[in-house]
């Protein structure tokens, strides 16, 4: 790169500004890099939240003279192969490595006597079922991609049985290691090896489990050879865990039981374990009817929120256990609350539970748990660990096993408490969340000390926007939604109670369309006391906004050079200026400027007159459902004349937008007009440089919300308290 400067001051300005842009693109990819690390861990976190790890010593039932093993068989229908089944603690496993034929999985050197002895090898997009075949849990795991599978993955495992997850293998070691305080890779490995076949030596098998020292291959060479080793030395297995795109976990039995990640391409084993029925219909009784007559009683800590709970609630505390959605993709894979934590990225949170969990189907069941509590209820205590961001627990629920669109919700409302600040998410599909960096759309929720219900258009959700590759906003996430999440990530060392108390639906008969007839227009009158300038408003739906862009004169805002432009396209202003950062007006937006990171209170009265404030990125998107949608909004509330590069609107609803565009911060100067009609929301952006917009005027003709430089001017268009 070659510069060349007549004016050393610009000089040093380029070179300062190229410094900066290669040190921001630096900072940027390892952002995304370490977000992307973060996907996988909060995956592997969930996962392991979902098993039940046992904390008892399950005695060996296998000696040199005794085998009280408790074995079965089990015959797979898609070859007519028998394995023979080990029960160990609360698992059952196959108790022989598969040997299923699939397309690409090979025997020992290719010699099908390995096979017959030792099971085939596998490569970890195999093991996954990565193509679909029998499952669309693993679908799209393979070397050189994020998947974040859906668990369990049945993967290449018949049916009824499951490829595991680092959890299951967890707790398989748990259930046969006798230091309970130490880690699984402290044991010999003796008590799960085979009696012959290992040239070393502590070979006891004494829980039937029978690992054979079966190698695997961990190479290509240049003429695509497989290079396999370590037959009678180690056995290698695959879970359904990945770590990077190239990596996933494997369990290694050699010298002594480890896991590590290791490259996706290389060909292991497949143990499988047997799938948990725990997805049974819940039983209309109460927990202590299921449980023996035992009722839990309340804690009088615990307050009962006056609910009315609907049949049209998704969850109430008065209602069933399960979450009951609706929508058409609903089944059995769906409507049960899971947790997710930290551990995976070596934080140690936890959360303490009022009551036992558990019912007859299931010991991760939380019906006892939602008795007690008139709700979900607990205590999380944030303990960071070796995590480097803030610690955090998620309690979520599945909406549907696969994409659903319920975007005719309108969104969605919480009623809970929380002794902190929390979000609720919206969950898509796994493929997609690995793409997005499990970047989903979000909102705040303020700490509450009594039943408070929040309610969110889907609009309202927006992206945190660390580096993702794709925005997505909360409307298009409602169209292929899988669930929804309440997650508390705060602090190291906080303890905070919660309690989720309901959801439900913000349109409970479905979406409300608003004629657009001019007849339903109410038109009104505003008055700025500042300085006697009168504004025309309109009522559109429930909401009442100004039907003309502000033009009041503040300090450092910008106007055209024509007089006439300025009383017809209103001022512009920059971010500080329309949240009235320097509190002028009010306390609500003190201190959002550019580069800066603030909270304000809403809603922010901003640079409007009093009864009126800035809105936020939900309350346009409000306007815009109201409207049609992004696809009818962007006709029905433009103007019907002044409009350039595209078509003139209807102003169906007489917001009668303007296309007054921009005015750039960095070179004095207006872009624009007549193309577009942008206006500042109260909503900040996922940089400390921008802020959120709402926009008419795209190429696609879609109303727009998205993010934009907080240098630069935008119109302004209040909306009343």
């Amino acid at each position: 790169m070659k510069i060349v400067c007549d004016d050393m001051k610009r000089c040093l300005f380029a070179i300062s500004s190229i410094l900066f842009l290669l040190v921001a693109c630096t900072d940027y990819v390892e952002q995304i890099d370490e977000r992307i690390d973060e996907r996988n861990a909060h995956e592997r976190a969930r996962e392991e939240s979902m098993v039940l790890v046992s904390k008892e010593f399950v005695e060996p039932c296998k000696t040199d003279t005794l085998d009280t093993c408790e074995y079965g068989t089990f015959k797979d229908k898609r070859d007519g192969q028998v394995y023979k089944t080990v029960t160990v603690g609360s698992q059952t496993w196959l108790a022989e490595n598969l040997n299923y034929g699939a397309e690409n999985s090979n025997c020992y050197d290719a010699d099908a006597e390995n096979c017959a002895k030792y099971g085939r090898l596998y490569t970890w997009a195999v093991a996954m079922d990565s193509a679909g075949e029998f499952g669309s849990n693993g679908k799209g795991c393979g070397y050189g991609k994020l998947c974040a599978p859906t668990y369990p993955v049945k993967g290449v495992c018949p049916d009824g049985w499951h490829l595991p997850s680092y959890g299951e293998w967890h707790s398989l070691f748990a259930a046969v290691n006798t230091d309970l305080d130490g880690a699984f890779f402290m044991l010999s490995g003796a008590e799960l090896k085979s009696k012959t076949g290992w040239d070393q030596e502590n070979k006891e098998d004494s829980y039937g489990f029978a690992v054979l020292p079966a190698g695997a291959w961990m190479d290509v060479d240049k003429t695509g050879a497989l290079f396999y080793s370590e037959m009678g030395y180690a056995a290698h297995f695959w879970m359904a865990t990945e770590e990077t795109r190239d990596e996933a976990y494997g369990f290694h039995l050699d010298f002594a039981p480890h896991r590590e990640p290791v490259p996706k391409e290389y060909g292991y084993s497949v143990r499988c374990v047997k799938d948990v029925a725990d997805k049974n219909p819940r039983s209309s009784g109460s927990a202590g009817e299921q449980n023996g007559g035992e009722s839990l009683q309340s804690s009088s800590s615990i307050d009962d929120p006056s609910v009315s709970c609907e049949e049209s609630d998704l969850w109430c505390k008065n209602s069933t256990y399960r979450v009951y959605t609706g929508t058409e993709g609903y089944d059995d894979d769906a409507g049960y609350w899971w947790v997710e934590d930290d551990h995976a990225v070596d934080g140690t949170s936890e959360i303490e539970w009022p009551a036992p969990r558990g019912n007859e189907y299931s010991d991760l069941a939380f019906d006892s748990i939602i008795d007690y509590c008139k709700g979900l209820c607990g205590t999380v205590n944030l303990v960071k660990g070796g995590y480097y961001n803030d610690p955090f627990v998620e309690l979520g629920v599945d909406i549907s096993s696969t994409p659903v669109d319920v975007s005719g919700w309108g969104g969605v409302c919480i009623t809970y408490t929380v002794d902190v600040p929390a979000s609720l998410m919206l969950r898509l599909d796994p493929d997609k969340e690995a793409y997005l960096s499990s970047d989903v759309p979000t909102v705040p929720l303020s700490k509450e000390s009594s039943a408070t219900e929040k309610c969110f258009i889907w609009s309202d959700f927006k992206q945190a926007g660390w580096g993702t590759k794709e925005k997505i906003s909360g409307d298009e996430t409602a169209k292929i939604l899988r669930g929804i999440a309440f997650k508390i990530q705060y602090s190291d060392g906080t303890t905070a109670g919660f309690n989720i108390i309901r959801l439900r639906k913000v349109n409970v008969e479905g979406e409300t369309e608003l004629t657009s007839s001019s007849s339903s227009i109410e038109y009104g009158t505003l008055v700025d006391s500042r300085d006697g300038r009168a504004y025309k408003t309109v009522t559109i739906g429930t909401q009442v906004w100004m039907a003309e862009n502000l033009s009041y004169d503040a300090k450092g805002s910008y106007c055209r050079d024509d007089p006439d432009d300025c009383e017809k396209y209103g001022r512009y202003y920059t971010w500080a200026m329309a949240m009235d950062s320097v509190g002028e007006f009010s306390d609500n937006g003190l201190g959002c400027g550019y580069d800066t990171i603030c909270e304000p209170t809403y809603p922010v009265r901003g640079i409007c007159p009093e009864g009126w404030h800035l809105p936020r990125g939900g309350e346009f998107g409000t306007l815009i459902e109201t409207a049609g949608g992004e696809s009818g909004a962007d006709v029905k509330l433009k103007s019907k004349s002044g409009w350039k590069y595209y078509e003139n609107g209807e102003d169906a609803y007489g917001f009668n937008a303007l296309p007054a565009s921009r005015f750039s911060g960095y070179t004095g100067e207006f872009y624009e007009v007549g193309d577009y009609a942008i206006f500042w929301s109260s909503s900040g952006g996922s940089e400390r440089s921008s802020a959120n917009i709402f926009g008419l005027g795209a190429e696609e003709a879609l109303a727009f919300t998205t993010d934009d430089s907080r240098y630069d001017g935008f119109s302004v268009r209040c909306v009343k308290d």
